[in-house]
């Protein structure tokens, strides 16, 4: 039987830590493609929220009515 070889213990928590810092990079990366995908899912509901309220302001004020979305305050087209 021939002698087992071992790397040094200095090798080896080099190797240790390198191999738990891409463990936690891949479990980084994991999550952002989970919130990547949950803010996709966010983006299209809020997009289908403001066509909704969009069509209720059209059919309210017309479409010449241009809404400031911070006062609230409408212009029509021609007077803008």
């Amino acid at each position: 039987m021939s002698k087992k070889e071992k790397i040094t213990d200095e090798e080896l928590k080099t190797l240790q830590q390198a191999n738990a810092e891409l463990t936690n990079l891949k479990l980084a990366y994991g999550d952002l493609e989970l919130n990547k995908l949950a803010l996709n899912e966010k983006t299209k509901s809020l997009k289908t929220l403001f066509a909704s309220i969009e069509k209720d302001l059209v059919a309210n004020y017309g479409k010449d009515a241009i809404i400031n979305a911070q006062t609230g305050q409408i212009k029509r087209k021609q007077d803008a």
